[in-house]
């Protein structure tokens, strides 16, 4: 006697499973995340070193006495101390070098900078600097406020894209181990590791 209820299909082991959906995506996921951290990473440490290089550049002047500097070309060197000092210099050539009053408001190990000079050429450059204290002077590469904030600013991204990236691998990581316990669940389903994998 009919109940007027269709019959149902016959059931198969792995009838319902979808195939295997292979590790690409995690691959791809953790491949980016790394490449994001190594990055970052390189960016941090070079906008530290850029900003960490003249604090430990400064080379100290002793008040009255020429000392006697091997300067890069065309760079600006500033004359860092707590006091206004007098300050003169000679090129390479023997030529003098315009020492002039710093209009930037940097202070590097404690010691704000007060005069400035540019280099024309690279070679040993005669420096003369007095304090009225008789406290020494530092002097080294001239660092801008714009060199440190655009230096902070390219750190602060690093950190940023840093954590990005870390949190794209971790990611891809728990993915990739997620889908190799899905993906094999399902071949056991199909009955043996010939079930296709997508990729």
């Amino acid at each position: 006697m009919s109940t007027g209820i269709p019959d149902a299909a016959p059931w198969s082991p792995g009838a319902a499973a979808s195939a295997p959906r292979g590790r690409k995506g995690p691959v791809t996921l953790m491949v980016v995340g790394g490449v994001i951290t190594v990055i970052a990473v390189i960016a941090f440490v070079v906008s530290l070193v850029a900003m960490t290089r003249t604090a430990t550049s400064l080379e100290r002047v002793a008040s009255g006495q020429e000392t006697s500097l091997e300067l890069e070309d065309a760079t600006v060197y500033g004359v860092y101390a707590d006091s206004d000092p007098t300050c003169s210099a000679t090129g390479p050539d023997g030529s003098p070098v315009e020492v002039s009053e710093s209009r930037a408001s940097v202070t590097v190990n404690g010691h704000p900078v007060q005069q400035s000079l540019i280099t024309g050429e690279a070679g040993s450059y005669a420096l003369t600097c007095t304090t009225t204290t008789g406290a020494p002077v530092w002097f080294g590469r001239l660092l801008s406020v714009t060199g440190i904030v655009s230096g902070t600013l390219v750190a602060t991204g690093a950190v940023l894209a840093g954590l990005l990236g870390l949190a794209l691998l971790g990611g891809g990581i728990i993915w990739f181990f997620v889908r190799r316990g899905r993906d094999e669940r399902v071949r056991r389903s199909w009955g043996g590791p010939g079930a296709p994998v997508g990729r």
